[in-house]
């Protein structure tokens, strides 16, 4: 019987190993984030607490094996239940600090798109300098606070322009960065972004159109203006006149 107490304490502490690898990353990153590094705004200590009712689940197994009770097969029921609750719970809950700042920066390129697209419209080229992409912005209303932190202060989106631009831009110093790029007479432009590859890091990627892969890139372009039609010159009348 001390052998099956055993086992089952084993498959208990397996069980929750998911759950405590979670807690003590999110503590680490807590940590991390409150130094000279960029982050992803989150509460990392708050999604730690999952350590509390899986260190109690691994007590309660521990009590049931080592200390045995009568009716221990109820402790290890109890146990089992909290972690297997964890675990099928926790997906539902979390979503991960790094997708939740894809998801802003995302949007955050789409309505710098629309802004511009906007712009062409009533004024027939995109943004051709800073002014013009201030004046752009502030009339699509678009909002500067990005998902990103630096010593736990917030990060505002920095939207950079590149006025001469013949190709998108692929590299950044700062997470949360919205490059545009427009060729010199504002026909065609293309946006890009940087983001983190993790919650908390110091090295800063472009985004990408999944997990991986080259930078997702958004663009647009003016179509040619047709050519001016040639007046026709007026046909001669290469019949003969008759006389009168």
């Amino acid at each position: 019987m001390r052998v099956m107490r055993i086992l089952f304490f084993a498959m208990i502490v397996f069980l929750a190993l998911p759950e405590f690898v979670f807690g003590v990353r999110g503590i680490s990153q807590g940590m991390a984030a409150r130094g000279d590094i960029w982050s992803v705004q989150h509460n990392y200590f708050g999604a730690a607490w999952v350590l509390l009712p899986d260190l109690a689940a691994v007590a309660i197994a521990g009590v049931a094996a080592f200390r045995p009770v009568r009716r221990n097969w109820v402790l290890f029921l109890a146990a089992a239940i909290i972690v297997l609750f964890l675990a099928v719970n926790l997906p539902s809950w979390y979503l991960p600090p790094e997708m939740r700042a894809r998801s802003m920066t995302m949007s955050s390129m789409r309505s710098l798109q629309h802004a511009v697209d906007d712009w062409s419209a009533a004024h027939g080229s995109y943004p051709r300098n800073a002014v013009e992409l201030e004046r752009a912005l502030k009339q699509a209303g678009l909002q500067r606070a990005s998902p990103f932190q630096r010593k736990g202060e917030p990060l505002e989106y920095q939207i950079v322009i590149n006025a001469d631009a013949h190709d998108p831009v692929t590299s950044s110093e700062r997470p949360g960065v919205l490059h545009y790029a427009v060729r010199l007479n504002g026909s065609e432009y293309w946006i890009t972004a940087t983001t983190l590859p993790e919650p908390v890091s110091h090295q800063v990627v472009m985004m990408t159109e999944g997990d991986s892969g080259p930078p997702w890139v958004l663009t647009g372009k003016l179509p040619l203006a047709p050519p001016l039609r040639q007046r026709a010159a007026p046909m001669k009348d290469s019949a003969p006149r008759k006389k009168k």
